[in-house]
Formats: C-alpha cells, structure tokens, sequence
C-alpha cells in the first residue's frame, strides 16, 4: 500500500515533468498555491488522498505519463492513456 506522503511525492515528480514538457507561461501565484498544497499535505497527512486523487487535482496524466491530462490539447493519447480513454468515453 502506497503511504499519502508517497502519493505525494510521485505526483510531484508527475507534475514537474508536466511543467518540464509545457512551453505555456506559468503564473507564480498559481504555482505557489501548488506547492503550498504539498506541504500542507506533508505536514499533515491525509490517508483519502491517493495517487489518483493527487493526478485529479494536479490536472496531470491519470496513467502516471507526466503530462498534462486530456486530449483537448493534445497531451494523453489513446495508445498510451487507457484511463484518459475511459474518461472520455464516459463523458461521450
């Protein structure tokens, strides 16, 4: 069983290689709440935030890609997001 701290940290890594792949301009402000998020997460645990539950609300790949989420924009693709896939077909 992953710990929520784990959780955390991977959707860290996830959401850093998001930022790293996106050539968009990013406002601080946005990035400070993120990141304050983190921290409020590692002082004091929350065992309901998962992995999945972390992706959702970072907006990042469902599969664990490290890109963004969706298809809108290009970043999941069907060959290798089957959760995004899903989504969407669900919303269809």
């Amino acid at each position: 069983m992953v710990t929520p701290v784990e959780a955390l940290q991977q959707a860290m890594l996830e959401y850093a290689e998001a930022i790293r792949g996106d050539w968009s301009d990013f406002d601080g402000r946005s990035e400070r709440n993120v990141i304050e998020s983190w921290v409020d997460e590692l002082r004091n645990p929350d065992e309901s935030h998962t992995l999945s539950w972390w992706r959702d609300q970072l907006g990042i790949c469902p599969d664990g890609n490290g890109h963004w989420a969706g298809f809108r924009w290009g970043h999941c693709r069907a060959d290798d997001c089957p959760t995004s896939v899903s989504r969407e077909e669900a919303r269809s």
